[in-house]
């Protein structure tokens, strides 16, 4: 199993960074990264992340939000190096005037094939909305 850095990154009592080796652990921080960055963020790796910040301007349609939820679960499966995406979600999240504020993304995954499903969730917000209550 391969040896991964804690995210966020904490230090150990020797100054060293703390690492993992918990499958289910890296996995989790990996769908979490690639949810998290945008295509185009890295110079050298431009396929990487997911888009889902560009996704908040448009029309929240549910046909939209299953064909956003297909393209995310063929980037995260084809990013992966182990583990199995089950599957993925997209729900809108309302301000009190129904506007869309936010997208809810979970992401159900298996570690091990016939393993345990663990979920991931994320909220992707929209700058417009960033630090308002």
């Amino acid at each position: 199993m391969p040896k991964a850095l804690v995210i966020p990154l904490e230090l150990n009592g020797d100054g060293t960074f703390l690492t993992t080796t918990d499958p289910a652990r890296i996995l989790r921080q990996r769908i979490t990264d690639l949810l998290a960055t945008s295509r185009w963020e890295r110079v050298m790796r431009p396929e990487h992340g997911c888009d889902l910040e560009g996704f908040l301007f448009t029309n929240v349609i549910n046909h939209l939000l299953a064909t956003k939820a297909t393209e995310i679960q063929t980037t995260l499966t084809n990013s992966l190096t182990y583990g199995s995406i089950a599957s993925v979600r997209l729900n809108p999240i309302l301000q009190e005037t129904g506007i869309e504020a936010a997208i809810m993304v979970e992401v159900l995954f298996r570690v091990y094939e016939g393993g345990d499903i663990q979920m991931v969730s994320a909220t992707i917000d929209s700058p417009l909305n960033e630090g308002s209550s």
